[in-house]
């Protein structure tokens, strides 16, 4: 194994801001730059010089972009506002990687259980934020691939988490790993669909 030394020169102060280890090969690198309970309109107070320089260090092929589950929360959340910045958004990632391809994400299905009956009922704003994103993807050229669809769409969070064994946990937003791996298996074959068509030139 070999090993690599970073020596400082002088005594200024010194900003680390990541380090990248990879092999000199095939094969695919995913980073992720999430933040817990972070929105998309986070990403407008982050860009600036230093990030579009650090991204275009990072060079890469695809950037997905998987927002809308904290959005959800505001259910007086402005449908064309939250357009309008996720299209300044992605404007801003077409800006600093001109080359990359990008795809939007939808949120899961998110369920709420009413008070009285005990039933789960899919959360309405869910839907909206969907339908947004499908569009701001088509209007900047983006891919986009539904989460919220590919689970079944409204209603589907109910019987993820009434499936058994569980594909969907207790508040009703997030998949266990059981479901968990059921979207990324399902996103995976999308993904890799899509590439086979681009490949065969269709």
């Amino acid at each position: 194994n070999a090993m690599t030394k970073v020596k400082l020169v002088g005594d200024g102060d010194v900003t680390l801001y990541g380090v990248v280890f990879e092999r000199r090969r095939g094969g695919v690198v995913y980073d992720a730059l999430g933040l817990e309970g972070a929105r998309a309109k986070l990403l407008l107070k982050l860009f600036g010089p230093m990030w579009r320089h650090q991204i275009r260090q990072r060079s890469p092929d695809l950037v997905i972009l998987h927002y809308g589950t904290n959005e959800s929360q505001n259910s007086r959340m402005s449908i064309k506002k939250y357009k309008i910045a996720l299209k300044r958004i992605v404007g801003q990632f077409k800006t600093a990687l001109p080359k990359t391809a990008c795809m939007l994400l939808s949120p899961m299905d998110r369920g709420v259980k009413d008070s009285e009956t005990g039933d789960i009922k899919s959360m309405r704003l869910v839907a909206k934020i969907v339908r947004a994103q499908r569009e701001v993807a088509a209007d900047t050229g983006c891919a986009f691939w539904s989460t919220y669809h590919a689970m079944g769409g409204r209603g589907s969070m109910a019987k993820w988490y009434n499936a058994s064994p569980k594909l969907a946990g207790g508040d009703l937003t997030h998949p266990t790993g059981r479901g968990a791996n059921r979207i990324g298996a399902m996103f995976f074959a999308s993904l890799m669909d899509g590439y086979q068509l681009y490949r065969s030139g269709q």
